[in-house]
């Protein structure tokens, strides 16, 4: 699950290993069992839905983003890449059938601050490594881990990351 602190405090590193390249988010403990309760969006208590009623506020909700200069964007790129993020949230929506257009504050954070940026993070890495080979060069795995506390959402991540690069053609 989703926690702004937890976000705001992962890191993202990309390390080097023969004959695989290995890239790593690296999250602190917020786990229940530290005293933060990390339960999912769709487990909390209704929020008022907030109401995503421009791209320019969903671009700025973006921008404000807890890991957004640790994957190395601005606010320049952000706005480049908008569709991108747009698209992105209308899956992530579809995968996890909430509406994408009545998101509760939680669904909007875990899905804007946290699944997308580490997608988009995740998207570069790939892009980054395949561009270190020739054209018919046998490509090794790039092998990407995400180090956080058991109960933080590790797995629903990885459930989204996979869906996004499957729906996304890669």
């Amino acid at each position: 699950a989703y926690h702004p602190k937890a976000a705001a405090l992962c890191s993202l590193t990309v390390t080097a290993a023969t004959p695989s390249r290995k890239a790593f988010l690296a999250c602190p403990d917020h786990s229940p069992a530290a005293g933060r309760s990390l339960t999912p969006a769709r487990g909390a208590p209704a929020s008022s839905p907030a109401l995503i009623s421009a791209v320019q506020d969903l671009y700025e909700f973006i921008c404000s983003g807890p890991l957004v200069e640790r994957i190395g964007y601005t606010r320049e790129r952000i706005a480049e890449s908008i569709d991108r993020w747009l698209w992105c949230g209308s899956q992530v929506s579809r995968l996890f059938r909430i509406d994408e257009l009545r998101l509760t504050d939680a669904e909007k954070s875990r899905i804007y601050h946290f699944y997308i940026p580490v997608f988009l993070w995740c998207e570069d890495q790939v892009a980054d490594h395949r561009s270190k080979y020739n054209d018919g060069d046998e490509i090794p795995p790039l092998v990407i881990g995400v180090s956080a506390p058991q109960g933080s959402g590790k797995t629903t991540l990885v459930f989204a990351l996979d869906y996004l690069f499957r729906v996304s053609g890669r």
